[in-house]
């Protein structure tokens, strides 16, 4: 049976995407993940049962099952520096082959160290201002595509160095003239003195020739008639999205975006283009609170869980993202997200643990905005602009929460396993609020700690696991 699991986080990112990916690969016949949009910002945890740790930057976060292979669509923009150190680590982490069970397309854009050299530059003369990005270029990539076109860098020419070295020539003096002004500004600036020393090395582009000659040399860069064939493969087949649907660069709240479609589009355009004929199931992943990596809005923000909900994997130090941020769970931006993606299928939600100590569970299922509106609902535009949004984004930072109460400890207080009480309650809530079902439950870091709940029926620990 040819079965397609499309997995699109509902949030700002960071719902848990890596872990609901590894636990499908574990339980189903799978022979390849997709990642189908954004790049290597990503960031996807995976704990494997045995206590292995790994964050999945551009391989897919089914890697550490044997003969599960990864291959990146072409909207994927690909770093090659990052696959080369991503490969050696998962190496030292007991994955065989890493290389080998890795395909790209040959379509897809190549992140170069001067675009991220510039991207941390205008982060870093944005100051106080930051737009939240991870600092590692997509979004210049991505810029510079609409403007250089077929002189940008593609997967296809990793291995032609007299080609690499011309485009790269292009690539550096298009961004120096760009950032002439910024530079200027930042000469006092200690990070960014060096960041620019780097752009202008005179040797730098031999360097960077070398590494995407690695890449070409390790992995295989392929066409989209094979990108069919693999999709029409026998067995079953994840699409791994990247960050979350309210960072799309269209519908998220401008300008706190990524500049990639982060909704299932691709994903869905990859299965039509390949005249794909089996079924398919569009999961959507939320936790159980809500999070934020960096700036913008965050309508049911909540210092005191901030303070509680922590995590070591997402600490306030990043050099770009800075601060972790956290919430009650935002049902009016969960169905915004639900609604721009096209709908879902079935919902999994993560984190519950970390609400285990926690004696009342609430929910922000209605905005209040400065002017006395309330909100239960964002607008859907159906052709997005980027004024629009900004818009939107203008309204939710001049609006407040307001909450209710899921499920409380106290009133559960006489019965045993007050706990999982808690749990049912919430998941019901969930279910009758989203109009969709629950079907993955995660109450820690790996598979083993997840219920896939079909039916009556719940499959977990007890689920044979590879």
């Amino acid at each position: 049976m040819k079965k397609a699991h499309i997995v699109v986080d509902l949030g700002f990112g960071d719902a848990g995407k890596g872990t609901i990916v590894d636990l499908l690969c574990r339980t189903h016949p799978v022979h390849t993940v997709f990642r189908y949009c954004g790049g290597p910002q990503a960031a996807h945890n995976v704990v494997t049962p045995d206590g292995r740790h790994h964050t999945f930057s551009q391989f897919g976060s089914g890697t550490f099952i044997p003969g599960v292979h990864t291959h990146l669509g072409q909207h994927m923009l690909i770093h090659p520096l990052g696959i080369l150190n991503e490969g050696e680590a998962l190496k030292g982490k007991g994955v065989d082959h890493p290389f080998q069970r890795l395909t790209i397309n040959e379509q897809c854009l190549v992140i170069t160290p001067f675009q991220q050299w510039a991207n941390q530059l205008r982060e870093l003369s944005r100051g106080n201002d930051r737009h939240g990005s991870c600092g590692i270029g997509v979004g210049e990539t991505a810029a510079d595509y609409e403007v250089l076109n077929d002189d940008s860098i593609f997967a296809k020419d990793l291995g032609n160095p007299d080609e690499l070295r011309r485009k790269l020539i292009i690539i550096r003096q298009h961004k120096i003239e760009q950032l002439r002004d910024i530079m200027d500004g930042l000469i006092n600036n200690r990070a960014a003195r060096e960041t620019i020393d780097l752009l202008c090395k005179a040797d730098i582009i031999e360097e960077i020739i070398s590494n995407f000659c690695e890449v070409d040399n390790l992995v295989r860069i392929v066409d989209a008639e094979y990108e069919a064939e693999l999709i029409n493969r026998d067995g079953h087949i994840v699409f791994e999205g990247s960050q979350g649907v309210l960072l799309d660069e269209w519908f998220g709240f401008f300008p706190y975006v990524t500049r990639s479609t982060t909704t299932t589009t691709y994903a869905q355009e990859m299965l039509t283009d390949a005249a794909y004929k089996g079924v398919t199931t569009k999961i959507g992943v939320i936790r159980a609170y809500q999070t934020r990596h960096g700036a913008g809005p965050f309508v049911s923000e909540n210092k005191q869980l901030t303070q509680q909900l922590q995590e070591d994997h997402n600490r306030d130090d990043h050099p770009w993202q800075k601060s972790f941020r956290c919430g009650w769970l935002d049902i009016v931006a969960t169905k915004y997200a639900i609604a721009v993606t096209g709908g879902i299928d079935q919902l999994a939600v993560t984190c519950l643990d970390r609400l285990k100590d926690i004696e009342e569970w609430y929910a922000c299922n209605k905005y209040l905005s400065s002017s006395g509106r309330i909100y239960g609902r964002l607008p859907v535009p159906k052709i997005p602009t980027l004024d629009g949004q900004r818009n939107i984004t203008q309204v939710l930072m001049n609006t407040h929460p307001l909450l209710t109460v899921v499920t409380c400890r106290e009133s559960l207080s006489t019965r045993r396993n007050v706990f999982a009480r808690m749990v049912e309650e919430y998941i019901a809530y969930l279910q009758k609020e989203l109009r969709t079902k629950v079907t993955i439950t995660s109450n820690g870091p790996s598979a083993t700690h997840k219920r896939i709940l079909t039916g009556n029926t719940t499959f977990g620990a007890a689920m044979p696991m590879q």
